[in-house]
This record gives structure tokens, C-alpha cells and sequence, in this order.
């Protein structure tokens, strides 16, 4: 019995900092006492440092249609409003999704690096690629609708089951949609076609770059 009391204090410290991690994360990404301003969209609420307002300001104008998009092909949607972080304070170009406790984007607004000049809209190509990864995780069937109303973001069935080159395949697909992005990219399709030449078999993980 006091194993098992021990064993239960064990798994709800696990938990707690499972969730103040989830919840610290984008926090980690700015500078010591940063001021944050939000703007609030239809769907999004963008939060930046002053540094950032120019981007802010720019996505604030497309980002609602780009959901309106992406949510009508993947035939899903989110229903709670998903912030969106951005931070100049990084040395990388990029971003990342996460799930817990809900579903959040980051982006992080700094120097461009060699493979996102494949793009003829590097922010946009940033925000659809995050915006398919929130909207294809939080995918539910009508069961799982239902223990997301009661237990939140932790409901993610899809992160479960879908193979991580599989979430990474369809987000390079749906930033690569207007012509542009890394499924276009001369580079990838040199590569595609040297592994065909060369009669080497490449992996969805490699082809996907996960």
C-alpha cells in the first residue's frame, strides 16, 4: 500500500511537469521581461514583442483565409481560438506546433536560412505548414470530440497513431500548394531523382526530412 501511494505521487509530480513545460515553452523563446501585444483575428490570437509588429501585422491579414483553407481540405477544424506566438528572439528560421495543453503555433521570426527560399512566401509558407500540423493533429472522430470536451487538448488521437514522416508529409504538401514550397523545391526533386538513378530506395522518413 505505500508503494502504491508513492507510486500515485510519482505519476501526478509526471504530470505536473509535464504540463508546466508544455505550458513554458513558448516563454522560452524570449528574452528576460519581453512586453507582449496580442492582436485577436477570427480565428487566431497573435502575440508579439514590438519587435515583431511589422510580421504581426502582416499575418493578421491572411492568416483567417489561410485557416478557412486549410480547415476545408482537411475537412476538419479546431474549436477553441489558437494562439500564435511570435519571436525575433532566435537564430533560426522555422517553427513548431504543439499540442499540450492545446494546440499553440510558434514562429520564429528571424534571418531566412538556404531552405526556405524555395518559397515564394516564406511567412506564409511558415504559418500554412504549422496551421496543417494544429489542424490534421486535432483531427477527432465523435468519440474523441466527446473526452476532448472533458479533458482538453490532451484528446489527440492522431499524434497516437500517424507515423511522424506521414504529419511531416502533409504539411510539406499543403505549404507546397500554390507551386512554391519544398515539394517544389528543384533541390528535393535533384535528390529524388539521384536516388532513382543511383537504384537506392528512399525511406518516408528521408523523403519527408523528419
Amino acid at each position: 500500500m505505500t508503494w502504491f501511494k508513492g507510486g500515485k505521487s510519482a505519476v501526478w509530480i509526471c504530470c505536473l511537469g509535464l504540463l508546466f513545460s508544455a505550458v513554458s515553452l513558448e516563454a522560452q523563446y524570449f528574452k528576460p521581461f519581453t512586453g507582449l501585444k496580442v492582436i485577436r483575428t477570427a480565428r487566431f490570437d497573435l502575440i508579439y514583442p514590438e519587435a515583431s509588429a511589422k510580421t504581426a501585422e502582416t499575418l493578421a491579414g491572411f492568416a483567417d483565409a489561410l485557416y478557412d483553407r486549410v480547415s476545408m481540405l482537411l475537412q476538419t477544424s479546431y474549436p477553441a481560438r489558437i494562439p500564435v506566438v511570435i519571436s525575433p528572439h532566435t537564430d533560426q528560421f522555422n517553427g513548431l506546433t504543439t499540442t499540450l495543453p492545446a494546440i499553440s503555433i510558434l514562429l520564429f521570426d528571424t534571418v531566412m536560412e538556404p531552405e526556405w527560399t524555395s518559397f515564394t512566401n516564406t511567412l506564409e509558407g511558415l504559418f500554412i505548414h504549422e496551421l496543417t500540423h494544429a489542424l490534421s493533429l486535432s483531427s477527432k472522430s465523435p468519440f474523441f470530440k466527446g473526452l476532448h470536451r472533458v479533458f482538453g487538448g490532451w484528446v489527440y488521437p492522431v499524434a497516437l497513431n500517424a507515423p511522424l514522416f506521414m504529419a511531416e508529409g502533409a504539411a510539406v504538401s499543403f505549404e507546397s500548394l500554390d507551386g512554391s514550397g519544398r515539394a517544389r523545391d528543384p533541390l528535393v526533386r535533384g535528390t529524388l531523382i539521384q536516388a532513382v538513378h543511383e537504384n537506392k530506395f528512399l525511406s518516408p522518413f528521408q523523403v519527408s526530412g523528419v
